[in-house]
């Protein structure tokens, strides 16, 4: 599936925002199921916005989805974002928030699962790869 997810990326691959950054991360994580193996994310810091995509989202919305951005204190990105994942007996709220550092090109990532008590959490590697949300 993961493999898949990255082909649809870079399928959609056209030219972005001129002051667009485009990046697919490898995430690394040993707690359940909520946390992708993958995410890539387009960011302008100049109009602040930034959108997501990663296998989670495609089965949930089949398209990349907008992401609340702001710059941290320390120079980080951080996006922020909900999704309604479909699932038996009832679907799962989720709030995510991945704060990238563009230094080092490496992102954390977690996820609130709505009526739970605890968070999923991920780290990873991004490498700077041309997609574009849309098509």
């Amino acid at each position: 599936m993961f493999d898949k997810f990255l082909a649809a990326a870079l399928l959609i691959a056209t030219a972005g925002a001129a002051s667009a950054q485009s990046f697919i991360c490898t995430i690394k994580t040993n707690e359940g199921g909520f946390i992708p193996q993958q995410l890539a994310m387009q960011i302008d810091d100049g109009a602040k916005t930034a959108v997501v995509y990663d296998p989670i989202i495609h089965f949930a919305k089949k398209a990349p989805i907008p992401a609340k951005f702001r710059k941290t204190n320390k120079g980080e990105w951080e996006m922020r974002w909900r999704l309604t994942v479909p699932a038996n007996p009832r679907e799962a709220r989720l709030k995510y928030r991945a704060t990238f550092d563009p230094a080092n090109k490496t992102v954390s990532i977690a996820a609130e699962i709505r009526h739970a008590t605890n968070f999923e959490r991920g780290a990873g590697q991004c490498v700077e790869q041309s997609w574009s949300p849309g098509s």
